[in-house]
């Protein structure tokens, strides 16, 4: 965690998700840093930030759980004495708007703080699962993970694995309100669709492995159920950055770090060179090889430029896994 000990007034702050510890809050007229949630600061008015930026106090921006947000920039754009503001986010590639808010006095941070601050998550066993071959925890919906699931059930695979996809009735909406349907209107192709339509059809939803409900509650926890990972032989990972359309960008989240430290073999459905990045990151700022974890599949779909096709090709890789291990135990 990232402790201020500085006296903070505090806009916002989501305890649950921030990687921000706040050890002293006191009242903004008192305090030395004003620390304010990105989307509270994106929805506020140009008025108030003004203020804020008036009270002569440094300005914390916290999205140390999402990416950086060209809605965010737009209104620091907005703002007078820009130096006085410092925003933290996991990376994307500089745009002229971050380069051009940079040299006025802006103050930036990326970092990939899931990485960075993995021991925040803390796996638990509870109980000794029944053992399959694959474990893949949704969460929330998404056309990707739709497609992913689709051809997971065409190819007979859902059975083989602990799969979980929450549809609308079963996710709190308050927490997201991201249908199936929505899957229809995205960029994904007309065959891929049709796959979609004609699998979700034949699936009884919702799919559950441990959690009847999707809530924001149960996503945000840092505490994890081991017992799953120990269950399976692997674990197919979809990321959200497998789900950013097709904007390639590379955003390590909760659903790798958990693989990592449970030590257990995954295959990262993200961006394109998501796993090439990902190697070379803990290998560059934490010394730690974990090509041990990925290198029991040909990883060449890494490199396919369109996220629809190197979903198919790891479900080609998850389907001849799971034949080849079955194959080997009738023997």
């Amino acid at each position: 965690m990232i402790v201020l000990k500085n006296k903070v007034f505090a806009v916002g702050h989501r305890q649950e998700l921030s990687y921000f510890q706040l050890d002293t809050l006191t009242a903004i007229n008192e305090a030395e840093i004003i620390l304010i949630d990105f989307g509270h600061f994106r929805s506020a008015s140009t008025k108030y930030l003004q203020g804020l930026i008036f009270s002569g106090k440094e300005i914390y921006i916290d999205s140390t759980y999402e990416l950086i947000e060209e809605s965010v920039l737009l209104k620091i754009q907005e703002l007078p004495n820009i130096q006085q503001i410092s925003y933290f986010y996991n990376p994307r590639r500089n745009t002229e708007l971050v380069n051009s808010l940079i040299s006025k006095g802006l103050k930036c941070f990326p970092e990939q703080y899931f990485i960075e601050y993995a021991e925040r998550y803390i796996p638990v066993v509870d109980d000794i699962m029944p053992a399959k071959d694959f474990l893949c925890l949704t969460g929330k919906i998404t056309p990707e993970r739709t497609y992913l699931v689709s051809l997971l059930s065409k190819f007979n695979l859902l059975d083989s694995g602990y799969v979980s996809f929450f549809n609308a009735e079963s996710i709190d909406q308050t927490f997201d309100s991201v249908s199936i349907e929505d899957s229809y209107r995205s960029y994904i192709s007309e065959p891929a669709k049709q796959i979609i339509k004609d699998e979700m059809a034949k699936i009884k939803l919702p799919l559950t492995v441990d959690q009847p409900l999707l809530t924001g509650e149960l996503s945000h926890s840092k505490l994890f159920n081991a017992s799953l990972y120990e269950a399976v032989d692997f674990v197919i990972v979809p990321e959200t950055g497998g789900s950013l359309g097709p904007w390639q960008e590379f955003f390590v989240t909760e659903k790798t770090i958990k693989c990592i430290l449970t030590n257990k073999k995954f295959i990262p459905v993200g961006n394109q060179y998501f796993l090439k990045n990902l190697k070379d990151y803990y290998l560059t700022r934490h010394n730690r090889d974990i090509s041990d974890l990925v290198n029991w599949y040909d990883d060449s779909f890494d490199s396919i430029p369109t996220t629809e096709k190197r979903i198919e090709e790891i479900v080609n890789i998850v389907k001849n896994t799971v034949e080849s291990r079955n194959n080997g135990e009738q023997q």
